[in-house]
């Protein structure tokens, strides 16, 4: 399984609380060794005494996937490639799912270009956030968005804590990475790029129902009418104090206190 679900009450239904939106993928094959291989090498440094994986047979039919990582203490920038490719390769259309969104410079420029190319780019964020301040954050960038003719829906029913983002009706890119500088820079992320078109039109039913039944489109026209002045300032400190936050926290972990791994 790759995903971005935690173990953690928060995805089940509680009594006192619906479970958080997620998702995880489920692979079997040639794959699953290679994401095997990666959980030992990261926990162990190197594989147990004795260790011999089982290579399952390769069958016709199977769909194409590659294990994509980001971790800096290996230098392996790979999920934010696959972003990159995406705006770069998609004819159509581009739909992405992030439960923490702050673009770094280089995100922003290439997601300008993609919607300059007239790219139809959807972004699925969540309205109710388990960090607040993150939140206010993300509103920072909704009149940028706005402006450069990229969609914005909020999910409204729960926390939203998904991340996945789908191109073309062809590919889908799904796992554990946020569109923010942390995940391109100092966490350990995951992800699957699946080539598929039955589960990529999979991916798609289930992100426009979501976006039609659970979502609130945010115009420039409604964005206008909720944010007074004060609303604009607290969106600007709000993103000041997340920069802080990600700037001492990145340097933190690229500076000192990472264990290499082989």
């Amino acid at each position: 399984l790759v995903s971005g679900v935690n173990i953690s009450n928060r995805y089940n239904d509680m009594p006192d609380e619906p479970a958080w939106l997620d998702w995880a993928t489920r692979v079997t094959g040639e794959v699953s060794v290679e994401l095997h291989n990666r959980c030992v090498n990261m926990w162990f440094k190197r594989p147990p005494v004795g260790y011999r994986p089982h290579i399952p047979r390769f069958e016709v039919g199977d769909c194409l996937v590659r294990v994509r990582i980001n971790d800096w203490a290996l230098n392996k920038n790979q999920i934010s490639r696959s972003y990159i490719e995406m705006f770069h390769k998609a004819q159509t259309n581009i739909t992405i799912m992030s439960s923490y969104f702050m673009p770094g410079r280089v995100f922003r420029k290439n997601l300008v270009i993609a919607a300059r190319r007239g790219i139809r780019i959807r972004i699925i964020l969540t309205k109710i956030s388990d960090i607040p301040i993150a939140k206010q954050a993300e509103r920072f960038f909704y009149p940028w968005l706005l402006g450069h003719n990229i969609e914005i829906y909020e999910y409204r029913e729960k926390v939203l804590h998904g991340k996945m983002a789908s191109c073309d009706g062809r590919w889908v890119t799904v796992g554990s990475y946020n569109f923010n500088d942390l995940s391109a820079y100092a966490s350990i992320e995951l992800n699957l790029d699946v080539k598929d078109s039955e589960f990529s039109n999979a991916a798609d039913q289930a992100l426009e129902k979501i976006i039609s039944e659970d979502c609130d489109k945010i115009t420039p026209q409604s964005f206008d009418r909720q944010t007074h002045w004060w609303n604009a300032v607290f969106y600007r400190v709000a993103y000041a104090l997340s920069r802080l936050f990600l700037v001492v926290f990145t340097f933190r972990f690229t500076h000192g206190g990472i264990r290499r791994y082989k």
